[in-house]
């Protein structure tokens, strides 16, 4: 009988050892390089490139921009020419003003109601709409003066300054009593007018004091924080539903 030979099989299994130590050799080495670029790929993941049309000349942050600039798209992208805007956080006004009162223009926002007019100076007079009837009415327009009260602060801007009003009286005049509208003895004022009811002759008189006059961009975040949110507009939608002209 034939004795099997046992130097056949040395070569088979002496190969298949060397085949597996560089295998193992190679993913250890994968292992150590996937390491050592670790902190690399941590880095590219937290700080994004940021292409160069954004960058600073001194800085790799993005470049932001500045509340003024913000503010100045926000009022240039209104469907009319506006002067400025007007916010009192307390009530949930926050809305452009326009140049003129009419039914249009109170759609969109507050409209000045005498001509001329400077803001922070003599009787600054502004009207809007009291809104009914349709949902969400409470809200809109100048409907949430309904939650003003005296010591609320009224703030209007023209994009270079701030003006701070205070609110001084609340009171009741008939529709053909143009007399809120004339100038005031003693600090320049703000008088805001609405309906009081959807077929009534009443007009609610708003009036305020001017309190000081400030750089637009040194604003404090808060009052940035409410201008900037969203105009109390009524819907496109809605608009046809809209109760009678403030003035």
């Amino acid at each position: 009988m034939t004795q099997p030979s046992t130097h056949r099989k040395g070569p088979k299994k002496h190969h298949s050892f060397l085949t597996g130590l560089t295998i193992g050799l190679l993913v250890i080495i994968a292992g150590l390089l996937f390491v050592l670029h670790m902190p690399n790929l941590k880095l590219q993941i937290l700080r994004p490139k940021v292409p160069e049309t954004h960058r600073t000349s001194s800085s790799s942050e993005p470049t932001l921009p500045t509340f003024k600039q913000l503010m100045g798209t926000r009022l240039t992208s209104q469907r009319y020419p506006v002067l400025g805007a007007i916010c009192i956080p307390q009530t949930g006004v926050n809305l452009p003003i326009f140049k003129g009162d009419t039914d249009t223009l109170m759609n969109f926002g507050a409209g000045t109601v005498s001509d001329p007019e400077t803001m922070g100076q003599g009787n600054y007079s502004l009207a809007s709409h009291h809104v009914f009837v349709i949902a969400g009415a409470a809200g809109y327009l100048f409907s949430p003066l309904t939650k003003a009260t005296v010591g609320m602060d009224i703030y209007t801007t023209d994009e270079t300054n701030l003006f701070t009003y205070k609110i001084t009286s609340i009171t009741q005049v008939q529709d053909t009593d143009l007399s809120v509208l004339k100038p005031v003895k003693g600090k320049p004022v703000i008088t805001l007018i609405y309906c009081l009811t959807l077929e009534g002759p009443i007009r609610v008189i708003v009036r305020g004091t001017l309190v000081s006059k400030t750089s637009f961009t040194q604003t404090t975040k808060a009052i940035q924080s409410a201008f900037s949110g969203p105009w109390n507009q009524i819907p496109n939608a809605q608009l046809p539903e809209v109760g009678i002209p403030a003035n």
